[in-house]
């Protein structure tokens, strides 16, 4: 588990305030910090990372690895390859993993199900699969656009259309299925 401890001097209480944050998770797959690295640092090159990583079948391979790693700078290799080394360090610090931790704690504070690997939020509500998305999609008209997070990732979005209504996506990207 990650143990994150800050030590803050209070001048009124004359002693240290210990704050700390317990992960829920023993380690977070290679391939998912290196996607938030992409996003965070190389932001032109995130959606060009999720295309190769969508070209392996990770279903098979050990999550937290030497295979996922592998993976993870190998496609780092074929889109930046000057940024090879600023990942690895990323990596082996484990930068990126308070970051998806947060996105781990939203989507449990949405409600959203973990066995979907499809996940949609429209208007508020949160819809499991594309066939559902479909047919709620076609029925919807007109909307308002709802804010943008500033951790949202928005793909090829140059101009924001308030006829069009905002859809959130989620999707396990370590899995094919």
């Amino acid at each position: 588990a990650i143990f994150i401890a800050l030590i803050i001097y209070v001048s009124q209480s004359g002693g240290p305030v210990m704050v700390h944050i317990d992960s829920n998770w023993k380690m977070v797959p290679f391939v998912t910090q290196a996607s938030e690295y992409f996003a965070e640092y190389l932001y032109k090159d995130y959606w060009l990372f999720l295309d190769e990583l969508a070209n392996y079948n990770l279903s098979n391979i050990p999550l937290c690895s030497l295979n996922d790693y592998e993976i993870a700078l190998e496609i780092t290799s074929k889109i930046s390859p000057s940024n090879v080394d600023s990942l690895t360090f990323s990596l082996a610090m484990h930068e990126r993993l308070p970051k998806i931790e947060f996105y781990h704690t939203i989507a449990g504070d949405k409600k959203i199900s973990f066995d979907c690997s499809n996940v949609f939020v429209l208007e508020d509500e949160i819809i499991c699969g594309w066939q559902a998305f479909e047919s709620k999609f076609k029925v919807l008209k007109n909307s308002q656009i709802e804010a943008i997070s500033k951790w949202d990732r928005i793909y090829n979005l140059t101009e924001t259309n308030n006829n069009s209504p905002l859809v959130y996506y989620y999707q396990d990207i370590l899995h094919s299925d």
